[in-house]
């Protein structure tokens, strides 16, 4: 039998987010008699321990996000010690500080190959010039680079300036199994959004679920709810998570009276009782790789009302969604409006949208993309 390939996969903490569920998902999901998963998070402290997988050995460090700062000296001394430790076959990074810390750790080691993630477009480039120098030379020490999409793939290589060849592009995949709508759940979920959240049964539901962060364009959905309360008074909206804007947006709600029509009941590890329960989904987002939950809606068939940004455009296709210039609140109500009174052609976009997950989109065709890069790499043949 031949020798197992193992992956060390190295991000900044475990937490519930997408790219860190991303990295979870694949590493659940390997080929065990393939490939040997080990887990290294850089700050132990920060990762939320019950999502830590029994079956996959796990180092927990405790490092600093700051790579200027002089403890990520210390840092990296600690990567390189676990990589010399456990010898992995591919060190695979994700998120901007594993990303630069994990190849130059990986350095000297004989048969390691360094494959990075990439997120969401221009995310790192907002930083300063010396984070932007520090992520050109860990690419220069970089054997290959995951990208979500075509459009990461050719801003990769534009603006971190590396050649095409390096950069492949696998996109995110979705459990089809997991997502899926029951009969007869969306009024029962309904009712008990009522009962728990205020969340009226009587009106149409417009979901959003992501972390509550300006990025995520969670300010514009109220604005354009103000407009849209006047044509639909039974409207409901809601937008599931937390984050740093939470006062911010309540703030906003409240200065236009939107209480009885826009709820913030917080973040839910299982989101498809939301989904169950919704009647159209949308993502205001100003930026995004290639989002989960837009993945995961139309994986339960929900018609899509999406910001006009590459990631996703790539992800839903024209077929499955409306789509609205970032930032446009007008523009993103009429949209809204123009989905709630058309129910023939929110159901025929969310077919659309389930059909493209099924046939594109899955978690499994995403990790064996992922397990013929690894083999490919090392040298083993797909």
């Amino acid at each position: 039998m031949a020798k197992r390939i193992k992956v060390l996969y190295l991000i900044e903490r475990l937490a519930r987010a997408g790219t860190e569920l991303h990295l979870l998902d694949v590493a659940q999901r390997l080929d065990r008699t393939r490939f040997e998963p080990v887990i290294c998070c850089l700050n132990g402290q920060m990762t939320e321990r019950d999502l830590l997988p029994d079956d996959v050995k796990t180092h927990l460090l405790n490092g600093r996000w700051n790579l200027l700062h002089p403890a990520s000296l210390n840092l990296f001394r600690h990567v390189r010690r676990t990589l010399r430790s456990e010898r992995p076959d591919v060190l695979h990074s994700f998120l901007f500080v594993s990303n630069v810390i994990g190849p130059f750790a990986a350095r000297g080691l004989n048969g390691c190959r360094t494959i990075a993630s990439r997120g969401r477009m221009g995310i790192e480039w907002r930083a300063g010039a010396m984070h932007r120098f520090l992520q050109r030379a860990a690419d220069k020490r970089t054997d290959a680079i995951v990208c979500k999409t075509n459009a990461l793939r050719e801003e990769t290589a534009r603006v971190e300036r590396v050649p095409l060849e390096k950069l492949h592009v696998i996109p995110n995949g979705v459990d089809i199994g997991h997502f899926s709508i029951e009969p007869g759940t969306i009024r029962r979920r309904r009712e008990e959004f009522q009962r728990q959240h205020g969340v009226l049964s009587d009106g149409p539901l417009v979901l959003a679920i992501g972390n509550l962060k300006p990025i995520k364009g969670h300010a514009t959905l109220i604005e354009a709810c103000r407009s849209l309360v006047g044509q639909f008074p039974h409207v409901q909206v809601a937008i599931v998570g937390q984050g740093e804007s939470e006062a911010e947006l309540r703030a906003q709600i409240a200065a236009h009276g939107l209480e009885k029509h826009v709820h913030l009941p917080g973040r839910f590890d299982d989101v498809r009782p939301w989904m169950q329960a919704a009647d159209l989904f949308v993502a205001p987002s100003h930026s995004e790789g290639m989002p989960n939950a837009v993945l995961e809606a139309m994986a339960m068939g929900l018609p899509l009302v999406l910001s006009e940004i590459p990631g996703h455009l790539e992800t839903a296709g024209r077929e499955s969604a409306w789509y609205f210039e970032p930032g446009h609140a007008e523009a993103l109500a009429r949209n809204l409006a123009e989905a709630i009174a058309s129910p023939d052609r929110r159901a025929m976009r969310g077919r659309a949208g389930l059909e493209r997950v099924r046939s594109e989109l899955s978690l499994d065709t995403m990790v064996e993309r992922i397990q013929n890069l690894y083999s490919e790499l090392v040298g083993h043949g797909a």
